[in-house]
């Protein structure tokens, strides 16, 4: 019997199921990691459930043609109507024609229907409009994937302007709601739609963190492993520090495991090393600060042990110390090596000088490997 590995988070699908739904939400904005398994959940669970809660659901990933974003919408609006049973299809009037009865006597009318339906490669505008017509019959449900992509090209900005006017005023005039859920990585770039002021969607959208997997999730693959192998001798705390300190990513665990299984290994914390688990990672965090001067690895150092103040004088001191600077840099000299990282999507603000790394892996590496740091930090 074929053991299925892929772990569904039916609770949390529901719950925001419940949240649209019943309480009304309209519009939600979760970011992670890559990897963290956004896309999964959104069509193995979140989507099925506002399915079966009656509303016609798209799914819009724009790395489909990342730099055609009106194209990958259009495109999945019409991948949605064909993905929907014949029966179910909106119908449309296709001519209506009043003549003289055969009989002779009287008249006849006749009322013609067609299905109606986006074509594959039409225009966004005419997408739009069609969703619009469909908001008519059933509430709709949109899931735009990776749109972090949207921030990276001001060429981009007539469709982001159409896609926040369809959203937010358009949809208003519509019998049944139009909802949608933003998913994406770049927290930079996120911000740029979301987080200030000036950003298309500010205020508009409710924003989150895309909650990581746990214990659960780590007990749930070890059953897998258990029934792929007979033997379930693995202890789930250990299992757990490897999820946790690999950067919680499901897709690589669950193929560890997997793995594992295949060659009949049962030490996880060996098996990890053998298969160099961690070493990717690593690897990738390594290469991103091998290209960043020493003032700009002791910013994220700080911020990577909590530190918020990074332009008091303690935090310039400190900065300078863990840079090897004979003087402390200034004020305006921290403000440039955080535009430095931000533009590299390393830090993204949370507002009022608010400093957070995007990347929790490397957030957590840091944490991990500037242990000398810390007697350091709590002695000033």
């Amino acid at each position: 019997m074929a053991i299925n590995w892929q772990y569904q988070r039916s609770d949390e699908a529901q719950r925001m199921c419940s949240d649209y739904v019943d309480l009304g939400v309209e519009r939600l904005a979760m970011f992670a990691d890559r990897q963290k398994g956004k896309t999964h959940f959104c069509l193995h669970d979140l989507l099925p459930a506002m399915s079966k809660a009656g509303y016609f659901c798209v799914y819009v990933d724009f790395w489909t043609h990342k730099e055609r974003p009106e194209q990958s919408f259009s495109e999945a609006v019409a991948v949605a109507y064909d993905q929907l049973p014949v029966l179910k299809r909106p119908l449309k009037m296709d001519g209506f024609k009043v003549s003289k009865a055969e009989s002779g006597a009287g008249i006849k009318a006749e009322l013609g229907l067609a299905t109606d339906s986006p074509r594959q490669h039409s225009g966004v505008d005419e997408a739009m409009a069609w969703l619009l017509r469909m908001a008519s019959h059933k509430p709709l449900f949109i899931v735009l994937d990776e749109v972090q992509q949207l921030a990276m090209d001001a060429a981009y900005s007539d469709f982001v302007a159409k896609l926040r006017s369809f959203l937010i005023n358009q949809s208003k005039r519509t019998p049944k709601p139009v909802k949608a859920l933003f998913i994406g990585s770049d927290q930079t770039r996120l911000a740029e739609l979301f987080a200030d002021s000036r950003a298309p969607f500010y205020g508009a959208t409710s924003v989150s963190d895309f909650p990581d997997l746990g214990r659960p999730f780590v007990e749930f693959v070890l059953g897998c492993f258990e029934q792929a192998t007979g033997v379930g001798d693995i202890e789930v705390g250990e299992a757990y520090r490897v999820f946790h300190e690999g950067g919680r990513l499901p897709g690589a665990y669950i193929g560890l495991l997997q793995r594992m299984a295949s060659t009949r290994r049962f030490d996880i914390a060996k098996a990890a090393d053998d298969f160099d688990y961690f070493v990717d990672v690593e690897a990738l965090l390594k290469n991103r600060l091998n290209k960043l001067n020493e003032q700009d690895i002791a910013v994220l150092a700080l911020l990577a042990q909590g530190w918020q103040s990074l332009y008091s004088q303690q935090s310039l001191r400190m900065i300078g110390s863990l840079a090897g600077k004979a003087r402390p840099p200034s004020r305006a000299s921290v403000q440039a090596t955080l535009k430095k990282l931000a533009n590299q999507s390393l830090v993204h603000t949370q507002g009022r000088g608010q400093w957070k790394i995007a990347d929790g892996r490397l957030n957590h590496w840091l944490q991990q490997n500037t242990q000398s740091l810390s007697a350091r930090f709590s002695r000033q």
